[in-house]
Order: structure tokens, then sequence, then C-alpha cells
């Protein structure tokens, strides 16, 4: 008895302790994974860096050995990752360029020749940084709770995100470690824990869907409030981007829930009514807020979209509202004048991470303003069409069983990923912008596997 009570002590013990160990890789993928978001703590220290980089390396050694495993259900995110590395050793052979380009792109006669160095150590970490992330969760991410949890982790890192700017427009005070603020529509645009002033307007989409999405959130007060405070900081950001976003994430997920269950329409359409009515009350009894919403309605659809104005309140339009004619213009002209600076290397297999100008961490660079397009330039032919044959392998999955709560997430959210990646420059490789597409890539690889251990 006294021998089966030890070996019952120690088998118990032994499972406490792998439990830990499990616990402990997850919330240190939840951890590492929130730091990265948060890129505005760059700016307190250095050391955010190195916790960041001895987080990833730890894990990255634990599982070094999936590099070499070729695996059928994970070889095309494997090539991509593969290509990532090879375009680190690429970049090394445009340390020196000579470069042709207009100074004034309205001036034919403004040609200015000149000779750019570039350092590719600055920018390799960047290129690497999200692929390696994608790696660690298709090895670390093994259920669908963990899935689950990485997601809310994210929403709550958003959430964190639009409270931080609340409160910088609160205080009327900008936080001093934040990137620097500016001034559109008359007011101060303030940046938020995510980074760079535009970045929040481009993700509060997806969290409004996350926010509605039946598994990720089944609180209904909790989603009224998150959903709120994620639509304020959006016209709070003052950024063209957040309004589209949020308005794109509502009509997509009606869409889609549509197309798959009426009863999930009927339900995301009464909580879409019932945030609209609180939405106006709130506005409408607030000339502040309802001077912040009209303001960038204004600036983005024009002064006929704005709301209830008694005073006639004239507001300032000083960026371009978005047009037909707008879209085509910033689809094309900043594409073609980053092929005249990049040459015809583009073609071949890029100029590596020199092609993401400030993006990579190099501000004098010439950038395309579209994350696609600087897949192009950085890497080529090749780089591109792996990127865009994975996310279509993964959206096709998802499409397929739709039906699927965390499915029909990953494709809505990746449906407002390429539009972020058709306008905003970096958008593969900036963290907030992309984590979620990543976590899809693996989401669908362990999907497979799952599909063919239980056949």
């Amino acid at each position: 008895n006294e021998f089966n009570l030890n070996k019952y002590i120690h088998t118990y013990i032994h499972k406490i302790m792998s439990n830990l160990k499990i616990n402990f890789n997850q919330i240190g993928i939840f951890f590492v994974t929130s730091l990265i978001l948060f890129t505005a703590i760059r700016n307190i220290s250095l050391i955010y860096y190195l916790i960041i980089f001895l987080i990833l390396l730890y894990y990255l050694i634990k599982k070094l050995h999936y590099v070499f495993i070729f695996d059928y259900d994970r070889i095309l995110f494997q090539l991509f990752f593969y290509f990532t590395l090879f375009l680190c050793a690429w970049s090394f052979l445009f340390i020196s360029n000579d470069v042709v380009y207009l100074s004034d792109f309205r001036d034919n006669n403004s040609t200015v020749y000149e000779n750019v160095a570039i350092n590719p150590l600055i920018g390799i970490p960047r290129l690497l940084l999200m692929p390696i992330l994608a790696f660690l969760f298709v090895n670390l991410l093994d259920s669908k709770k963990n899935f689950l949890v990485m997601i809310r982790v994210i929403l709550l890192c958003y959430v964190a995100a639009a409270l931080s700017i609340a409160y910088q427009i609160y205080f009327n005070q900008q936080i001093p470690w934040f990137t620097d603020s500016h001034m559109r529509g008359g007011y101060i645009r303030y940046a938020s824990l995510l980074g760079s002033l535009s970045i929040y307007g481009s993700v509060a989409g997806y969290a409004i869907i996350a926010i509605f999405s039946p598994k990720i959130l089944e609180n209904h007060i909790l989603k009224y409030a998150l959903a709120i405070i994620i639509s304020a900081a959006a016209i709070f950001s003052l950024t063209k981007t957040g309004v589209i976003m949020v308005v794109s994430a509502f009509l997509l997920m009606a869409i889609n829930y549509g197309a798959i269950n009426f009863k999930k329409l009927i339900y995301l359409l009464f909580s879409i009514f019932i945030f609209g009515i609180i939405s106006y009350l709130i506005v409408s009894n607030n000339d502040y807020l309802l001077n912040y919403l009209n303001t960038v309605l204004n600036f983005t659809f024009g002064s006929q979209w704005t709301l209830s104005n008694p005073d006639g309140i004239k507001y300032i339009n000083d960026t371009p509202q978005i047009t037909f004619d707008y879209i085509i213009h910033r689809l094309t002209q900043f594409s073609s004048g980053s092929f005249d600076y990049y040459g015809l290397d583009i073609f071949l297999f890029g100029v590596g991470v020199w092609g993401g100008a400030g993006v990579m961490g190099y501000p004098d660079g010439v950038s395309s303003h579209s994350g696609l397009i600087d897949l192009l330039i950085i890497g080529g032919p090749i780089y591109i069409s792996l990127f865009l044959i994975l996310y279509l392998r993964v959206q096709i999955y998802f499409v397929k069983n739709l039906r699927e709560d965390l499915n029909i997430f990953f494709f809505i959210s990746n449906i407002l990923f390429i539009f972020n990646m058709v306008f905003i420059s970096g958008s593969s490789f900036q963290p907030s912008i992309s984590i979620f597409f990543w976590l899809s890539v693996a989401y669908y690889i362990y999907s497979i596997k799952k599909l063919k251990q239980e056949y």
C-alpha cells in the first residue's frame, strides 16, 4: 500500500509538472505576442528588444527541429519562411546602391542621381519577426482553446491601445514615450500603444469582428462596452482607415453570417442595432464627441455625410477625401515611383530589406504605400507569389468550412487584412496589422492536422 501511495504521489506530481510546463509555454507565447504588439514600449528602453529577442530565441531553439521537417500540411508556409531567410542574405548585395529619381514627381527636370548606402542588419529583424512568430504559433498552439485565448489576448491589446488614445484625449496630453502627435482636422491626432499614428485605425475592424464573434466573447454587456471603446478610439485616432474598417467589418460579418446561418444573422443585426442606438445616444448628447465624429466623416467622405450640425460648424478638411480617383492615384503614383527608384532588380529576387523603406527602418527610401507591392520590391515575383498562394489556400479552406466559428472569424479578418495590404505599406510585417493573418495560418495548419487524425 505504501508503495502504491508513493507511486500515485509521484504520478500526480509528474502530471502537475507537465501541466505547469504546458502552461508556461502558453503563457510565454501570449506574453511575447503582447509585447510585440505594444511597439510603443520600445521608446522607453532598449531592454524591450532584448526581452523579445530572448523569449523568441528560447522558443525557437526548442522548436528548431521543425524548421527541417518537410510537412505537406505546412509546405506553403515553410516555403515562405525559407524564402524570407534567403532574402536576409540577399539583402547584403544592396549595401551600396546608385539610384535615379525625381525629387518632385510633377517636374520631369528634377532628376536626382544619388548613391544610397544601407545597413541590412537594421531591416532583417523586422523582416523576420512575424514569420518567426507565425512559426511559433504553428508549433506551440496545439488546441482550439489555445487559439481562442490568443485571440482574446490580441483583442485585449487592441482595447488597451484604444484606451491609451482615449486617455490622451481626456487629459489633453500626449504620453511622453508615444510617437509624436500631429494635427488633423483641427484636432490633435494621438498615437497608441500599438505604435505609429496610423496603426490603430487599421486594426479597429479586426477588433469589431472579434467582439461580435459568438465564441470569442459571450457576455453581451461586455461586447457592447468594448465595441463602443474600439469604435470611439477609431474616431479619436482621426484616420480615414479607422472609419472604413469598422464599417467594413460590420458589412462583411452581415454578408458572411447571412450566407451560413439565418439565426446568427438575426443575432448580429440585432447586436448592431443595439450598438447603433447606444452609440447615437452617447454621441448626440455630447457636442465634443459629435464634432469629433463629424470631422472624421467630413475628411473621409465629405460634408454631406456629417451628422446633425445645428450650429453650422465648418469642419476642417486637411487631407484628401476617399474618392475613386484618389484610390487609383494612391495605387499607381506611389508604386510607379518605387519601381523607378529601385530599378529592374525588383523583378529578379527583389532588393531585400532596403525595398521596405521606412517600414524596414530606412526612412530615406521610397515607399510604395502598399503591402503587396512591398513584397514584390523586397523579394521579387517569387515572394509575392508565395504569399498570395498561401493567403488564398488558407482562405479557400476557411470558406469551405465556414460554419466553424473560428474559421469564419479568420476568413472575415483576412479580408480586412488584404484591404490593409493593398493600401498600407509593410502590412504583412507590421505586428498589429498582420497578427491575425499569421495566427490564421497556424490555425489552418492545426485544423488540417486534426482532420487527418480524425480520419
